[in-house]
């Protein structure tokens, strides 16, 4: 069973409970067997599926988070423009962290799953929140998603570089 397989049949609280005290280290060697899995058998987590499991996660350690409006994909034109009115923008990342590390007291974070690629639109938000000295991250696949938030909180965030894309 893949790590995929395992997170799709459990309910939110039973992932919370298995991650909910994950040490950095785990986080870290289990990436890169999901990457494995995922490009190997085209048998990956969703970005949505991604989104509510670290939602949950954050929620669990009663972490501040803002999910990001602009992925949503409406077919209602009146609502859409609503939205974009409203100054919902395109390539905004998924979640904004409110959390002080010591540091900074908040962090941006793009989720992908692990063949994602990110647009345009994505990495020009990305550059300038980045200019603004906010620490941004993009991750690829849950684990990758938990290490750059726990990376984050214990002051140490992983920054998003457009070289790597």
């Amino acid at each position: 069973m893949t790590i995929a397989d395992r997170y799709e049949c459990f309910n939110l609280e039973k992932i919370v409970e298995e991650i909910r005290d994950i040490d950095i280290e785990t986080l870290k060697n289990n990436i890169s067997a999901e990457k494995d899995d995922g490009k190997r058998y085209n048998n990956h987590l969703s970005e949505e599926r991604i989104q509510q499991i670290v939602i949950a996660y954050l929620d669990d350690k009663n972490i501040i988070c803002e999910p990001s409006m602009s992925g949503i994909r409406i077919k209602s034109f009146k609502i859409r423009r609503k939205m974009r009115e409203q100054g919902v923008k395109k390539g905004y990342p998924d979640l904004t962290i409110k959390k002080f590390n010591g540091r900074d007291t908040t962090f941006c974070l793009e989720l992908k799953t692990v063949i994602g690629k990110l647009s345009k639109d994505q990495k020009e938000i990305l550059n300038r929140t980045k200019a603004e000295h906010i620490p941004c991250s993009v991750s690829y696949g849950i684990n990758d998603a938990l290490y750059k938030i726990n990376k984050y909180l214990i002051g140490k965030p992983v920054i998003w570089g457009e070289k790597g894309e």
